[in-house]
């Protein structure tokens, strides 16, 4: 479920959710980090799971002393208003037996925050693709409304 940081009420409508599928070398959790950290995404909440396996850490976007005190943990929210784009950044495996809850959590804050698409960066094994999935483009599916 979120949390949201702060008093203010979030509205997510329209926005594209960013979000990492916990696979191959992290790739999709560095490449959401780079999103957060180039565009300067403040953090507007978390996501609080017990599906998640606990982990606290340091600010991994700290730019000054004030902010490197600031902790950070397994899964966490940006936004960025001005472009439309909220990041659920996930920075721990889910624990066994736990897929279909968190997913279920998951879908469930998508719908309520009413989202307009979400993509999910996710990474594999090259053995595990033939030559035409190399070479060819990424399917891109859309819910309808």
């Amino acid at each position: 479920m979120f949390v949201a940081c702060g008093d203010g009420g979030l509205d997510f409508s329209g926005f594209t959710l960013l979000t990492p599928a916990v696979s191959v070398g992290n790739v999709g959790q560095l490449a959401v980090d780079l999103v957060i950290s180039t565009l300067g995404m403040p953090k507007v909440g978390y996501f609080y799971t017990d599906c998640l396996v606990p982990m606290v850490g340091n600010n991994p976007y700290a730019t000054t002393q004030e902010n490197s005190v600031e902790l950070s943990i397994n899964a966490e929210v940006y936004s960025l208003p001005s472009k439309k784009l909220v990041v659920l950044q996930i920075r721990s495996p889910l624990i066994k037996n736990k897929y279909r809850p968190f997913c279920q959590a998951l879908l469930s804050w998508v719908e309520s925050s009413r989202c307009a698409r979400v993509i999910l960066l996710s990474s594999s094994h090259a053995y595990q693709r033939d030559d035409e999935q190399l070479l060819g483009y990424v399917c891109v599916l859309k819910r309808s409304t």
